[in-house]
């Protein structure tokens, strides 16, 4: 899979090498030649959590430009977050016949058209949180962890589309539940719902009626795709669509994907 790391070396390769050979070839001299394994020299450099990150903040990253995710474990509530995010989502009440305030007169951005919160894929195992590692490739822009439990051990690939705004995350799981049958864990969609914050202001950005109830819709491969709709006070809403597959059993573990767009 492309990835904006790999283009910025194709780019960087262009920019440098490329002028420099149209000189050596003006000079007689022979073209340099780069040869350079790029997926191995950038494994090297790939992000690396020895522990699991326990906030947003300190989370497992991937985007695509526009939408992406935060990847931390809430050890508390027993949960693997995925926190989603898109920069397009923002408020618009000095514009609301625009999806956003941006470039209205007089509207700072921190507190007339922030980003809004859109909420967060949970994904809860069976057993007990014991440990785990992250790592994310710069080469394919994916993340990869494990999620050790006191039922088993669940190992997570996960990536934001390039080419779709699709958020994926693939499980497979050798937990076991209380009666010994296989479990690949529970994933839900918690909405935000609180007030948007930062550090410079606190202000309501959705319609005081809340969500509407998440709504299950069928797909025409035969699945269910569920959508959480959150309106906001200058009219308009946002949603979240997202669906679980399995995709069978492998070597006594058992295996998922989940599909999140916003």
């Amino acid at each position: 899979m492309a990835c904006p790391v790999r283009m910025a070396c194709l780019v960087w390769i262009l920019m440098v090498c490329v002028p420099l050979g149209a000189a050596a070839q003006a000079h007689g001299a022979s073209v340099p030649v780069v040869q350079v394994d790029w997926a191995s020299f950038l494994h090297q450099h790939d992000l690396v959590w020895e522990q699991l990150p326990k906030q947003w903040n300190e989370g497992a990253f991937l985007g695509n430009g526009k939408l992406g995710m935060m990847v931390y474990a809430t050890r508390a509530d027993n949960r693997i977050d995925f926190h989603l995010g898109r920069t397009d989502v923002t408020d618009h009440r000095k514009a609301p016949d625009r999806q956003t305030s941006i470039w209205t007169p007089g509207t700072p951005p921190h507190y007339d058209y922030p980003r809004l919160d859109v909420g967060r894929m949970a994904l809860r195992p069976a057993g007990k949180i014991v440990s785990g590692t992250m790592r994310v490739s710069l080469w394919d822009a994916e993340l990869a962890a494990t999620i050790v439990t006191d039922r088993g051990e669940l190992r997570l690939r996960a990536v934001t589309s390039h080419e779709e705004m699709v958020d994926r995350i693939e499980v497979e799981s050798t937990e076991t539940t209380v009666d010994g049958q296989p479990d690949r864990g529970a994933g839900s969609f918690c909405p935000a719902t609180r007030s948007h914050r930062d550090g410079w202001c606190s202000r309501t950005t959705r319609d005081a009626s809340g969500m509407s109830p998440i709504r299950r819709r069928p797909a025409d491969w035969g699945g269910v795709v569920k959508v959480c709709v959150q309106g906001l006070l200058a009219g308009g809403d946002y949603a979240t669509a997202w669906t679980e597959v399995a995709t069978g059993t492998a070597g006594g573990s058992v295996r998922g994907r989940l599909l999140v767009t916003t």
